[in-house]
């Protein structure tokens, strides 16, 4: 049995040409009368803390902007708990060393952010001399153990490591207690969750690995053609290129990291399968995979995936109708004529309206508008407020303290709708779905009874059924007359 995580190629390399040029210290010297106290290091801690900052989702953690970059919060408890009680001088390293950058302030419940720089991606220097990582495959002896997973045809820069933890290593207990906790969850969970739908989803997450393998390498490789293409061209700029590239990798990572995660997830302890925070949605190895990879799924062919169009908007109405009773006349205005574009599909489309804008662009300024805090964005929101000023007071009155409630409450609702209704409504009917948050994956001879399972549990929420994805295509809800 071993425990697994994943990790770029140039990054490891990066971090051992440093550890090789200069030793971690158990202390600061602030005086010429002190010496560095060296630190007799693991090397798995260093591996540990990197991949859950280059993977904070993977990990079951949020990130947040701040300042134009995007970081993770790590509570010392957190650290600790994976860690150990010395992971502050591992974390003082990498932010001496330049691999992390720290708020140095602590935000929200004394819990400090952190931020993992992509520099790596450039990290070509003829001056510097790389400790090339090579393969280990003998998991019986040594505590770590790592397997180069690489793509002969673009060379080490697209390169994921996969490192192996074995039981010789300290931090096994710590990440197995980790994996038990994710799964042991299940135990809490209400009988057709934790019974039927857990049943299904170990057997029905099964997928060629071969093929999803090779798609992830070529995914890369021709993303990474189209942005060099572009650079060539002069439509991007050096920075832009090398920004873009960081990103790819994170998002090549994430692929690679889901396929290797269902090589054999038993053994590997790699099952996610937990319903825990305060959204109480349902994070499973399939909530966190691209959907670009779930073709790879044995069967996927035999399957219907049905979800909710426009979900949060459309679950928002679920907060407003609530307000209705009690609202003035502008307000109840306001809120049916929200309810009807919404409910039509129509939302993305009312916001390229007023933003003058194509559909891409109108759901990030939504996402902007709906989730950021409520002192940024001061133009855009104004823009909106212009044409829907009663709705918009609403959602800046449920973030007034905390502006994570109005997205967290989206998802609580989404979460109640289709986990407590929908899903257990399907399993009551013989029909066992894998859930994929405001979606679900059936068999597709039940695509029909599913569609009104779920049309049925979200008129009885909302009011009305709304317009449903089936395998990509909308499906609009019959009006009679």
């Amino acid at each position: 049995m071993s425990l697994k995580f994943f990790l770029p190629q140039r990054l490891l390399e990066r971090l051992h040409d440093r550890l090789n040029d200069i030793q971690p210290s158990r202390n600061q010297i602030n005086s010429l009368d002190e010496d560095l106290k060296p630190l007799n290091y693991k090397i798995e801690k260093f591996y540990w803390l990197l991949a859950i900052l280059f993977d904070p989702k993977g990990n079951g953690l949020k990130e947040v902007m701040i300042k134009g970059f995007t970081f993770v919060p790590l509570s010392s408890e957190y650290l600790t708990n994976i860690i150990g009680n010395d992971y502050a001088f591992y974390i003082r390293y990498l932010q001496n060393q330049g691999f992390i950058l720290s708020d140095n302030t602590y935000l929200r419940g004394k819990c400090k952010y952190y931020h993992l720089y992509s520099s790596y991606i450039n990290y070509n220097s003829k001056n510097i001399s790389y400790c090339y990582i090579d393969e280990v495959n003998n998991i019986s002896e040594t505590p770590i153990n790592i397997r180069v997973i690489g793509d002969s045809k673009k060379g080490k820069e697209s390169n994921c490591i996969e490192v192996t933890i074995t039981p010789n290593s300290s931090l096994y207990e710590s990440k197995k207690k980790k994996y038990d906790l994710q799964t042991d969850r299940k135990k809490k969970l209400a009988k057709h969750v934790k019974n039927d739908m857990w049943k299904h989803y170990t057997k029905t997450m099964v997928l060629d690995i071969e093929q999803a393998e090779k798609y992830c390498f070529d995914f890369q490789r021709n993303c990474t053609e189209i942005l060099e293409n572009k650079y060539r061209e002069g439509r991007i700029d050096r920075d832009k290129l090398i920004n873009a590239k960081a990103i790819l990798q994170n998002k090549y990572l994430n692929r690679i990291s889901s396929v290797s995660n269902l090589k054999n997830p038993k053994k590997d302890k790699s099952w996610l399968y937990s319903r825990k925070g305060k959204s109480r949605r349902l994070n499973t190895n399939l909530t966190m995979m691209a959907s670009d990879l779930r073709p790879f799924i044995i069967g996927y062919e035999n399957m219907s995936y049905l979800d909710l169009s426009n979900s949060q908007p459309v679950l928002f109405n679920v907060t407003l109708q609530s307000l209705k009773e009690t609202a003035s006349g502008s307000l109840k205005m306001e809120i049916d004529r929200y309810f009807q574009i919404t409910i039509e599909g129509r939302w993305y489309e009312e916001l390229c309206d007023i933003f003058k804008c194509n559909r891409k662009t109108a759901k990030q300024y939504w996402m902007l508008i709906a989730y950021s805090k409520n002192n940024e964005c001061r133009r855009l929101k104004n823009k909106f407020r212009n044409s829907f000023p009663e709705v918009y007071s609403i959602i800046e009155q449920q973030k007034k303290d905390n502006y994570t409630k109005f997205s967290i409450g989206l998802q609580k609702i989404e979460s109640q709708i289709f986990i407590d209704v929908i899903c257990k409504r399907l399993v009551e009917n013989d029909i066992l779905p894998l859930s994929i948050h405001d979606g679900v994956l059936v068999d597709r001879n039940y695509t029909e009874k599913t569609y009104k399972i779920m049309t049925d549990a979200l008129c009885e929420y909302i009011g009305a059924i709304p317009v449903i994805d089936i395998n990509g295509v909308k499906r609009y809800p019959k009006i009679a007359g």
